[in-house]
């Protein structure tokens, strides 16, 4: 519904989504307890490294602001190819807020070997598929419009 007539409740919106998702990957044996939505973390028109689990433009891996030492070793003069969409993924509608949450938060609990899923380590890459498919799902079954339509 991003760039519609349509005025909704971001926050309402994409925190039942994250709701949804969360499920989805508790269902998975994903380290989710305890997570909640904040809508205050990312904004849209951010950059996510996927390759390190950063965020760009706000400087984070994770929830963890990067130090100016960090950044500098991590990215010195690199730019920044949207093309390459293995990489990196751009927040440009409301919807990936929810997304880009999720992600940022599980890089903390990857960072803390919190995950036992699969046959071993699993990489920021990995992860950010297994978020990116569960909110997909969450979209593509209806479960969420279908909850909205009730109210």
């Amino acid at each position: 519904m991003d760039y519609t007539l349509i005025h909704y409740d971001v926050n309402a919106w994409e925190g039942r989504a994250y709701e949804y998702g969360l499920e989805t990957l508790r269902q998975q044996g994903v380290p989710v307890d305890g997570l909640r939505f904040d809508p205050d973390l990312v904004i849209r028109g951010l950059i996510m490294d996927k390759e390190y689990g950063n965020l760009i433009k706000r400087a984070m891996h994770g929830t963890r602001m990067l130090s100016w030492q960090e950044i500098r070793e991590l990215y010195g003069r690199e730019v920044v190819n949207l093309r390459n969409e293995g990489r990196w993924v751009f927040l440009n509608t409301l919807f990936s807020v929810s997304e880009a949450v999720m992600y940022m938060q599980l890089v903390d609990r990857l960072d803390l070997g919190m995950f036992q899923v699969g046959a071993g380590n699993i990489s920021y890459q990995a992860l950010y598929g297994m978020v990116s498919k569960a909110l997909y799902r969450t979209h593509v079954e209806g479960k969420l419009k279908a909850e909205i339509i009730q109210w």
